[in-house]
């Protein structure tokens, strides 16, 4: 069955699509036309035609993303947190992940907490640590079985429970990951950062698995939050990792969004 829009409604609609996952239909552009020809709609509306199939085509950007914000493929820099080593808690990456990002929008979780963790290369100060990422993993704690990781539902709730509009995507049982990464580079386009599971062993050599803020793709490399060394990995390294071919679907390819 096709899907009807109302064009006073695409944006709307838009949005709850992109926030949740779910993608328009490659047919929409179709029904566009057909639409814009059928007499049902004003002919005054075949003027905007344009405009709703580059909607389409920026499909996985959230709402209110800055078209003129197309040319960058990410943030040169982000602050990044690193797991609570104080706290005890042996699986809080997500919990770091989760700091970068609230941190990254700005959004004032844990006031209390002291900002006395400067950055120099932005010249910010920003919450300490160990303190703030342990805050976040008593809100949102590991929540595996034998807490040896966060499910990505968590990371998402944790996201919106924090004030922002968070959604979650993975690949298929057969999927290769390059829809995923599709989507995943035009939210680096737009300026957004992207938390994203990964095996880290394509790219340290060990076992485990990880979730780090993508903040940054130059062409070659994407630029990865909280890794061992400068979280500089060449892209093909990085499919590979991010791939978790040794976790069963839905765990393959993850990708969290979040924008205000």
């Amino acid at each position: 069955m096709k899907r009807w829009y109302n064009l006073n409604t695409l944006q709307r609609v838009l949005q709850d699509d992109l926030h949740t996952g779910i993608l328009l239909s490659k047919n929409m552009e179709t029904n566009f036309e057909e639409v814009a020809t059928s007499g049902i709609w004003a002919e005054k509306h075949q003027a905007h035609l344009s405009a709703q199939r580059e909607a389409v085509a920026i499909q996985s950007l959230p709402a209110g993303a800055a078209i003129e914000a197309m040319s960058r493929m990410g943030q040169q820099y982000i602050h990044e947190f690193s797991n609570s080593v104080a706290s005890g808690h042996n699986n809080d990456c997500a919990q770091a992940a989760i700091a970068t990002m609230v941190e990254f929008f700005g959004i004032g979780v844990h006031a209390e907490i002291p900002r006395n963790q400067h950055d120099s290369f932005n010249g910010r100060n920003y919450p300490d640590n160990e303190q703030f990422v342990d805050a976040i993993w008593r809100d949102y704690p590991t929540n595996a079985p034998f807490n040896w990781w966060t499910w990505k539902d968590q990371l998402k709730d944790a996201l919106n429970g924090y004030g922002l509009r968070s959604g979650i995507g993975y690949a298929g049982a057969f999927g290769n990951g390059q829809e995923e990464w599709n989507n995943v580079y035009k939210w680096l386009q737009a300026g957004y950062p992207v938390v994203v599971l990964i095996d880290v062993n394509p790219i340290l050599g060990k076992w485990g698995y990880h979730y780090t803020v993508l903040y940054n793709f130059d062409g070659t490399n994407v630029h990865l939050s909280n890794m061992a060394g400068n979280g500089i990995v060449p892209w093909h390294t990085f499919m590979e990792a991010w791939h978790c071919g040794s976790i069963p679907y839905p765990n393959n390819f993850v990708y969290i969004t979040a924008s205000r």
